[in-house]
C-alpha cells in the first residue's frame, strides 16, 4: 500500500538545518510525517530567525520517562562529540558559541503510541500519533530554543495543535495514511481539544 507523501514547501525550511530524527522513525515510520508537519507549522509562523528548529540537529528517543524532555547536558554531550569527530577543542567551542552545533532533544515515542492506542481504535490513532509526536516536537523545540517555560511551552504546543487540526490539513494527514473516512473530522477536534 502506497502512502501519499505529506509535503512541506521547501521556501518554508530557510535556513533551517536538517534534523536527525533516525531514533524516532526506527520506532514509528510516521514520525518523519509529525517531523515535517512540525516544520511546515514553524515555517509558516516564524520567520527564518525566529524557527523554533533553527539550531535543533537531533530529535533522540526516549526510552521511559516523560513524552518529551530537553536536556541542556544532553546537547552539550552531543556538541562535545560532533567537536571531537571535528577535532576542536573546548577553547574552539568557546569562541565559536554556545548554539554552534545545536542542541537536541528527546521524545519518548512508545510512550506516545501506547497512549495513542489506549484512546483510539482501527487506524485513527496513526493520526493521533502523528499530531501527539509533532506536538511534542513544539513543545520541546520552544524549551530548547528559546528558553520557553512550561506554560509558554504549552501554549506554543496548544497553537499548533488548533493549526494541525484545521479541516484541510487533517484531511492531508488522513489521507497520507490511506484512511478514507475523512468523517472523522469531528471527532478528531473533538479528541485533542
Amino acid at each position: 500500500m502506497k502512502r501519499e507523501a505529506l509535503q512541506v514547501d521547501p521556501s518554508s525550511l530557510g535556513a533551517r538545518r536538517r534534523v536527525d530524527i533516525s531514533e524516532l522513525k526506527s520506532k514509528f515510520r510516521e514520525a518523519e510525517i509529525s517531523h515535517e508537519l512540525a516544520l511546515d507549522y514553524d515555517g509558516t509562523h516564524y520567520s527564518d530567525d525566529k524557527s523554533l528548529f533553527r539550531n535543533i540537529i537531533t530529535e533522540y528517543n526516549l526510552g521511559s520517562g516523560a513524552y518529551g524532555v530537553y536536556d541542556p547536558k544532553h546537547s552539550m554531550k552531543v556538541k562535545e562529540e560532533l567537536a571531537s569527530k571535528l577535532q576542536y577543542k573546548e577553547k574552539d567551542l568557546e569562541e565559536l558559541g554556545h548554539n554552534v552545533f545545536g542542541v537536541s532533544f528527546g521524545i519518548n515515542v512508545n510512550r506516545i503510541l501506547q497512549e495513542a492506542k489506549k484512546l483510539y481504535s482501527g487506524d485513527i490513532w496513526k493520526f493521533f500519533a502523528i499530531i501527539y509526536i509533532a506536538e511534542t516536537m513544539i513543545h520541546e523545540a520552544a524549551h530548547a530554543t528559546y528558553g520557553a517555560s512550561e506554560p509558554e511551552a504549552e501554549r506554543e504546543a496548544a497553537a499548533f495543535r488548533s493549526w494541525a487540526l484545521e479541516e484541510t490539513r487533517a484531511k492531508k494527514i488522513l489521507s497520507a495514511l490511506n484512511i478514507k473516512d475523512v468523517d472523522l473530522i469531528q471527532d478528531l477536534e473533538k479528541g485533542l481539544n
